[in-house]
């Protein structure tokens, strides 16, 4: 054991350490005393006591090994898949990462090194330049075997890496031709019968005719998703929390069942047209279908596309949003309603069924066999109200009201049918409170609920947060505004079961940051210490930190060995040019469609949601009496050899990628100029351009 920090606390009895090292594995942990100046020791916490104490349980991701700080780097290359004796080039992207405050790197080098089955293939060492960034190239052994290879980059005299980045290696064999699948309707009723056009197309031009055509399509579940003005919306029924349908399919992964398959061949025209059965008669819920078809040409070869059918059990789908999540008793509540079609399109003058309900919770104490305490809690609904007549406008839309009677959790239920007699319901809640306490349920994992005024924020916005303590009267908590590290912590004072917490959001806040509130219940009564803690995600607009690319060919089509010029612009979100270092990769459009990207899009590796990084422990969990229980494979092919014919203009400069460009700088307004003299393949060719300022991305 080691005496790391020690401090004083405020007069909120509230004390920060700063600069602690850090964790370097699960199994280390914290311990802090707590006493008087002669050493009397009145209190211990211990990180690893928080025995049921995880935010796991409320959908929020951890990951407590997390450091600021530290280098992070985004590595992508010209392609994902490369043969045998080709040149590999890639490009990394570094910042230091302090909780998503990015800051440049000081001067320095990489060392990247690419191995293959633990093998060193290629090493060198790359200088960082002034906007943080590196690139590199190496070409592969003629013999070099068929697998996954990775670079790994670490700082140069560090042997920690920072980075890796995998790519392909196969003797593959281009596609000759390329598969479309035009599917015009793919949001279906239950019942229908979709139609999709298959079309088959050289690269090198004219149709596939006469080509064997086989498909087969899949089922899985799919919650319906509204398109983005109707994101704050609920269109589901669930669990009473906001924001839990945005996370409960978050990592699940539903098998799929096979719903039906069949052939055709292509016309002269390299089309073939499929009439695909939506049978949803096995299912009680919505469904995503997959359709994948596979094309055979003369030769063999066969080239795959995949479409995608949302099945629907209801033409129509009712959307229900409060005005806020928290409301007084006696006092109007804004009920906005929207009611949208399969496509997520606003339909409109639809009649609405719209019940409101209080949700009673009741908690037993209850012993189970081996006379351990434990709290059952059942759920009743009362129906408090009704809405008649209700039906939204020409636009979809329609707002109303309702005063609740009584403090509690409160149920919207809306229903709405299709001409077909199909209904389809959503569900929302509204948390009532009345200034004095409020039985929220009890639970046996010391939680509670925290609940934000709405779901989805924009910087400079303000959260409104409510409490749903579980103890009656006044006691303190601690507030904690987590992510990387902790951002704010505070004392409050929580009156009861309604207390609203307000937190001003800032872009620094983007795109998720977490409220934590622990509620300390001081011993003096029967029940004696008890404590409850309550987790909630704020999800925060990081639109401002998205960079906007425009390009422009001199000329749509070019033949072999011509030059194409490219212009290059680089927008923020204010329209306004910026200056960025930039990357351009042309590459044959034949080989990027064989497998799957090997990078994420730039933007959203550096803007993705993050865990929470903040663990809570308390001896409290231990001390109670109670314990509770509770790149897919790519296939090769075979290169083909010369011809045997004369020799007249031979073309011979054949490259998969056509131009990398690892480094160009967009002026002051944003502009840069790249000409490209293609090699002499008759293909489609596909320009990959990424950007990059200091906390911008595109």
């Amino acid at each position: 054991m080691k005496l790391l920090a020690t401090g004083q606390t405020d007069s909120s009895g509230l004390v920060t350490f700063e600069e602690l090292p850090p964790l370097e594995s699960y199994r280390e942990s914290r311990i802090a005393l707590a006493g008087e100046a002669d050493g009397d020791y009145r209190g211990l916490a211990y990180s690893h006591y928080s025995y049921e104490l995880y935010p796991n349980g409320v959908g929020i991701d951890t990951d407590f090994l997390y450091q600021t700080g530290q280098p992070l780097v985004y590595l992508y290359s010209d392609r994902p898949v490369y043969r045998p004796g080709q040149p590999v080039a890639f490009k990394g992207i570094m910042r230091i990462d302090n909780d998503m405050a990015y800051e440049l790197p000081g001067p320095g080098s990489i060392v990247a090194t690419v191995r293959y089955f633990g093998q060193d293939i290629s090493r060198q060492v790359l200088r960082l330049s002034a906007t943080g960034s590196f690139t590199g190239s190496l070409t592969l052994p003629a013999d070099a075997l068929p697998g996954t290879y990775t670079l790994f980059v670490r700082p140069m005299g560090s042997a920690a890496t920072i980075g890796n980045l995998a790519f392909s290696v196969a003797a593959y064999q281009k596609p000759t031709f390329s598969v479309t699948l035009h599917n015009e309707q793919p949001d279906r009723l239950q019942g229908d019968t979709g139609t999709v056009t298959v079309q088959a197309d050289y690269y090198a031009g004219g149709s596939l005719n006469l080509a064997e055509v086989t498909w087969h399509l899949d089922a899985s579940e799919q919650p319906f998703l509204p398109p983005e003005p109707y994101r704050d919306y609920s269109f589901w029924t669930g669990e009473g929390r906001p924001g839990y349908w945005r996370w409960r399919w978050r990592g699940r992964y539903v098998y799929p069942t096979m719903l039906a398959f069949g052939s055709a061949v292509t016309n002269e025209q390299g089309q073939a047209i499929l009439d695909i059965p939506i049978r949803l008669e096995q299912f009680n819920a919505d469904q995503q279908l997959t359709l994948q078809v596979n094309v055979t040409d003369f030769a063999g070869r066969t080239v795959t596309s995949r479409t995608i059918f949302r099945a629907h059990q209801s033409e129509i789908y009712p959307g229900v949003r409060p005005e806020s999540y928290v409301a007084s008793v006696a006092s109007p509540v804004g009920i906005d309603l929207v009611t949208l079609d399969m496509a997520g399109q606003p339909l409109p003058e639809q009649a609405l069924r719209v019940e409101l309900f209080r949700v009673e919770r009741h908690s037993v104490r209850t012993f189970d066999e081996f006379g351990r305490a434990y709290w059952e809690t059942t759920s009743e609904e009362v129906l408090v109200g009704e809405l008649t007549g209700v039906q939204t406008d020409d636009q979809g839309v329609t707002s109303t009201d309702y005063s609740f009677a009584e403090a509690g959790l409160h149920l919207i239920r809306v229903t709405g049918q299709d001409q077909y007699g199909n209904s389809a319901v959503a569900e929302n809640y509204v948390w009532v409170v009345a200034g004095d306490y409020v039985s929220w349920g009890m639970r046996n994992n010391f939680a509670m609920d925290l609940i934000p005024n709405q779901t989805e924020f924009v910087p400079g916005e303000t959260a409104q947060i409510l409490i749903a303590s579980p103890f009656p009267g006044e006691h303190y908590a601690l507030v904690t505004v987590e992510r990387g590290q902790v951002r704010h912590s505070e004392v409050i004072q929580v009156a009861g079961s309604d207390t609203v917490y307000e937190l001003p959001l800032t872009a620094a806040l983007a795109p998720n940051v977490y409220v934590s509130v622990v509620v300390f219940k001081a011993a003096g009564d029967a029940a004696g210490a008890d404590m409850a803690i309550g987790w909630t995600e704020l999800a925060v607009a990081p639109a401002q930190f998205e960079l906007q690319i425009e390009l422009a060919a001199d000329r749509p089509v070019a033949g072999p060995g011509e030059t194409v010029t490219y212009e290059i612009q680089v927008l923020d979100q204010t329209g306004n040019g910026v200056a960025a270092d930039v990357s351009l990769a042309l590459v044959d459009l034949a080989v990027v469609s064989l497998v799957e990207p090997n990078s994420a899009p730039i933007f959203e590796f550096f803007y993705r949601p993050r865990r929470l990084a903040v663990q809570t422990g308390s001896l409290l969990t231990n001390n109670l009496d109670q314990l509770y229980e509770e790149l897919g494979e790519v296939a090769k092919g075979g290169g083909g050899g010369p011809s045997g014919q004369g020799v007249v203009d031979v073309r011979e400069d054949f490259r998969d990628t056509a131009a990398w460009r690892g480094f160009v700088t967009t002026d002051a307004n944003g502009r840069a100029t790249v000409t490209v003299t293609l090699p002499h393949n008759l293909t489609t060719w596909r320009l990959d351009v990424r950007a990059a300022t200091l906390n911008q991305f595109g």
